[in-house]
């Protein structure tokens, strides 16, 4: 609780330069009759000096003596007293900046505090959001057969053989949904019908795909959502620690810092975290491809795989990178040109002379990470040994 007897600094500091102003007000008064005095005193001896030599010049002297030295001392009290109201306008300066910090980091300690309690709300209903989860799952035998999916509806990418975290348990052509499919999808609508806004939504296929991701190393300078710094299973947090580690204890590590003068106390136009940069456009271009080869422009996505013996439409820097790497050749070169005219009198004669069917990247010559202009300063990604198949979706036979 706060002392009512204890004045706070702002108030004795500005207590303190009013008292002082006033007091230079009363000496600036006295320093202007001392002045005057001595202008009299030093005037007089003057006249006597030139128009009487019998005059008693020491008693002049002691008047001119008495003033000067009551203007001397007058100003040395005003040199102190602005040497003092140097002092308290410091003090007041500093005590502002102070309450100005001390605002900033009770805001920040505010909401970290909302958010703390939000998240132990959050982690009481999922406890109980955990055992209905359950017994959804224990509530279907998984010899019953609800619902099949037929794989070659889907992308391959999806399939349970190639993503294990795809929502369906699809291994063969076609295989029944397991109980904890079902339960996911139940969840995850649930959950898009209450918050909808912790469904992120992705580019997917012409349409939109909705995702609701863990990211990894909460409490890295940068969390990411990218395959090469995924969540581990192995350390899966509660919704306080997760809060902690995300949000609050940078909150409150960004309030300490603002209260020791560290950091500046504006909140506002101030982000916590830094906005990813967005890749420059880059120019595509047509390649005819002479070896099935693959590339990835972002660390954190599927590569591409180009089939031999097509045209493709691909990024140029890209193209710059097979063309050196012998496996294409730009189709606006006479050698590009060329060599396509000729793959197509080679199909004209023969029906099997294109490549076709599915690509897999371990048949493709990878020519790894090739990076987007604005992406320069970026880490490289993971290997992409992992990568899922894909079918030849983007050839065109011109």
């Amino acid at each position: 609780m706060k002392n009512p007897l204890k004045r706070d600094p702002i108030s004795a500091a500005e207590t303190e330069l009013k008292n002082l102003a006033q007091r230079r007000g009363v000496l600036a008064d006295r320093q202007r009759d001392a002045v005057a005095r001595l202008d009299a005193a030093r005037s007089a001896r003057k006249n006597a000096l030139s128009s009487d030599p019998t005059a008693d010049l020491s008693g002049l002297t002691r008047a001119v003596q008495e003033a000067g030295d009551e203007v001397d001392t007058i100003a040395s009290v005003l040199s102190d007293l602005d040497e003092q109201v140097g002092e308290a306008e410091g003090r007041l300066a500093a005590a502002k900046d102070a309450e100005v910090r001390s605002r900033s980091a009770k805001q920040l300690e505010g909401i970290a505090k909302s958010f703390d309690q939000a998240a132990a709300d959050l982690e009481a209903a999922l406890a109980g959001v955990g055992k209905a989860y359950a017994a959804m799952v224990a509530a279907i035998p998984e010899t019953l057969q609800v619902v099949e999916i037929d794989e070659r509806v889907i992308p391959p990418e999806m399939s349970r053989s190639q993503n294990p975290d795809n929502v369906f348990s699809v291994q063969d052509v076609r295989q029944n949904a397991l109980p904890n499919d079902l339960a996911r999808v139940v969840l995850a609508e649930g959950l898009a019908r209450v918050c909808p806004m912790a469904f992120g939504m992705k580019g997917h296929f012409g349409g939109w795909r909705f995702s609701l991701t863990r990211a990894g190393q909460l409490d890295s300078a940068w969390p990411s959502f990218s395959v090469s710094d995924f969540a581990s299973m192995s350390e899966v947090h509660t919704a306080g620690e997760a809060a902690a580690k995300l949000v609050t204890d940078r909150l409150r590590d960004r309030a300490r810092h603002i209260v020791a003068g560290d950091m500046s106390p504006n909140l506002d136009d101030a982000p916590i975290f830094r906005p990813k940069p967005e890749p420059k456009p880059i120019p595509q271009v047509q390649v005819y491809a002479l070896e099935d080869f693959a590339f990835r422009t972002e660390a954190d996505k599927l590569p591409t795989l180009i089939g031999k013996w097509w045209v493709h439409l691909v990024p140029e820097n890209a193209a710059d990178v097979a063309v050196a790497a012998g496996v294409a050749l730009r189709t606006d070169t006479p050698e590009g040109a060329a060599a396509f005219e000729e793959r197509k009198a080679i199909r004209a004669r023969s029906s099997g002379g294109a490549s076709g069917g599915y690509l897999s990247l371990s048949m493709c010559q990878d020519l790894g990470l090739i990076r987007a202009p604005a992406m320069d300063g970026d880490e490289p990604g993971p290997d992409a040994g992992g990568a899922t198949v894909i079918p030849l979706g983007k050839a065109e036979a011109a």
